[in-house]
């Protein structure tokens, strides 16, 4: 979380910082995978006027199967992200506008948010995974097999 009254009061009028969290809930879209562990977000914090803009940094670990031959595969997951927090309800109802409240910006929900439409929605358990004979459905990764395909 990030204090909006220590950025008011601060002549610099941003602030940095960095938390990690546990997800609120479901923010992939992959099929028996999941976040495992922490959320990673850095970020910075400014204020115009009443508008708080965050920039931040997020990372974190997807474990599931492999698109390709259904092994266990694990993917890190970075990327950048910007979001705008409101003090009232915005007027608009403009989309990737959230609400602070009592001087904090929390960004777990924003970030879920993120996760969820940005994140893969595949992952493989190697980059040149050659996934299962569409014939014997062996894995091709560990053995290799005589049908013709």
């Amino acid at each position: 979380d990030f204090s909006v009254k220590y950025v008011r009061n601060n002549p610099v009028n941003d602030e940095e910082g960095d938390f990690k969290y546990e997800p609120l809930g479901d923010c992939i879209l992959i099929p028996d995978a999941q976040v495992d562990g922490a959320v990673s977000v850095t970020g910075t914090l400014e204020l115009h006027e009443d508008d708080v803009y965050v920039d931040a940094h997020i990372i974190c670990n997807i474990v599931g199967k492999c698109a390709r031959c259904l092994e266990d595969a694990k993917y890190t997951y970075e990327d950048d992200f910007s979001v705008k927090y409101v003090r009232n309800n915005p007027v608009n109802d403009e989309e990737g506008e959230y609400l602070y409240k009592s001087g904090v910006v929390d960004l777990r929900q924003a970030v879920d948010e993120f996760l969820l439409i940005n994140a893969p929605k595949i992952i493989y358990c190697k980059d040149d995974c050659k996934g299962l004979c569409p014939i014997c459905g062996c894995n091709l990764n560990t053995k290799g097999c005589d049908c013709k395909f």
